[in-house]
């Protein structure tokens, strides 16, 4: 596409607000091969259908392999499976999300998402047992904004809600070349949730996630394996993070004879909430890089 109000989608799902649907079915399809240039938008697969309030919306055994996204400018969306319809249930459960790049060329900060939760209220999720690897964000020299890339995000959840993020694997994702002054952040799950609900992550396999600095970057790169970040008014919402694996967490040395770039790793970093459980995880491997 070549105008900033295209957007390109390989599944794309919608349904009006007075939706009677019971259940949305978005399952099986292979989104494969685009090579997408210009400056729109662009989707993998994404639902914005709602259900009926005790409804549910499955999202399960999709493909999204070998698409290389090199839309720029307006084209800063870059989600390669994302929910955010509201129903009582979501199943986001054994989907492929592999081998995929977005060419970062940016005129502000930016964030970039695998698999997205995002809807603006649902009871119960379940984010089970995808696997995501081998996807890149390639910034590039002309590169003007920050860049967040997040394998796995949850946005938003309803008062009492339960979102359970077991059994996935998200390793080998590069953020790769951040350059100047701006600030590159990686995540394999990523949580912003707002409200209060109960958080379950747990048994999950995150691994070899990189972030490169070009050369003379400047900037304080964050690398995360598990970022429980929330609302800062959560303070009832209870996380219970155990039995996660996480290794190899590298922030690279650029090369340059004297860098100048700092950064900041965690293996799990938690944030608010009334009641927080961090136990049992096995933990190594955990690389930063200070110019000091």
């Amino acid at each position: 596409t070549t105008s900033t109000g295209s957007t390109v989608s390989g599944v794309r799902n919608a349904t009006p607000a007075t939706s009677s649907v019971a259940t949305i079915n978005i399952v099986g399809n292979t989104v494969k091969g685009s090579n997408n240039k210009g400056v729109g938008a662009w989707y993998g697969i994404t639902n914005t259908g709602i259900t009926t309030a005790t409804g549910t919306i499955n999202i399960n055994s999709n493909i999204l392999d070998s698409n290389r996204i090199e839309c720029t400018s307006g084209g800063t969306n870059f989600k390669m499976l994302e929910n955010t319809g509201t129903s009582a249930t979501l199943n986001m459960i054994g989907n492929t999300i592999t081998r995929n790049s977005k060419v970062a060329s940016l005129t502000a900060a930016a964030e970039f998402i695998l698999l997205n939760n995002a809807p603006t209220s649902v009871s119960n999720v379940n984010i089970q047992n995808n696997i995501i690897d081998k996807d890149s964000i390639l910034v590039q020299s002309t590169n003007a904004g920050n860049v967040t890339y997040s394998g796995i995000k949850s946005i938003n959840g309803a008062n009492g809600s339960t979102i359970n993020v077991n059994g996935n694997t998200i390793q080998r994702l590069f953020l790769k070349d951040i350059n100047s002054t701006y600030v590159g952040a990686l995540r394999g799950y990523y949580s912003t949730v707002s409200n209060n609900p109960t958080e379950n992550i747990y048994n999950n396999k995150i691994s070899k996630l990189v972030i490169s600095a070009a050369a003379l970057s400047s900037g304080t790169h964050t690398l995360y394996g598990i970022h429980s970040a929330g609302n800062v008014l959560s303070t009832t919402a209870v996380k219970n993070i155990y039995g996660n694996a996480i290794d190899t967490l590298y922030v690279r040395n650029n090369n340059d004879a004297t860098p100048s770039y700092n950064s900041s790793v965690a293996a799990i970093y938690s944030l608010t909430g009334l009641t927080v459980n961090i136990y049992k995880n096995k933990i190594a491997h955990i690389i930063p890089f200070g110019s000091n």
